[in-house]
């Protein structure tokens, strides 16, 4: 459990730098290209509920709500885990090999680590959460 000193200022500053993210969100379908407008909609609204849930934890930061059971779920560790790990292989369809070489192979090593990082935490915090949970 994090002190008050660290908890509430990181909340704060996490919150107006995801506020900067949600302004950016929001002029993003203004920039993108007629014929791709929809493209540009689709990635906002993924944005937008990306930055909704980013607010939710702000706020779980700096009010200390349900800081019993931490801030990310096991759940929520498995799915960045696998996104981490679904962006070497999208690299591969896009072409993003070629044009970075070893530097793309080098950063694909990276993220499956971190990839498998996120899996073994979230495999700690489920056995973690069952340890403390009440028969």
């Amino acid at each position: 459990m994090l002190s008050p000193w660290v908890r509430i200022p990181s909340g704060i500053v996490l919150f107006f730098i995801n506020l900067l993210c949600l302004l950016g969100v929001i002029a993003m379908p203004m920039a993108v290209d007629e014929e791709k407008f929809l493209f540009g909609i689709l990635i906002t609204t993924v944005c937008a509920i990306l930055n909704a849930w980013l607010f939710i934890k702000c706020f779980q930061l700096i009010f200390n709500l349900n800081a019993r059971n931490g801030l990310i779920s096991p759940f929520g560790f498995r799915v960045a885990a696998v996104m981490y790990m679904l962006l070497p292989i999208v690299g591969i369809f896009t072409g993003y090999y070629s044009q970075h070489g070893w530097l793309a192979v080098v950063q694909a090593g990276i993220y499956y680590f971190i990839g498998i990082s996120l899996l073994s935490y979230a495999k700690q915090r489920t056995s973690r959460l069952a340890a403390n949970k009440p028969l």
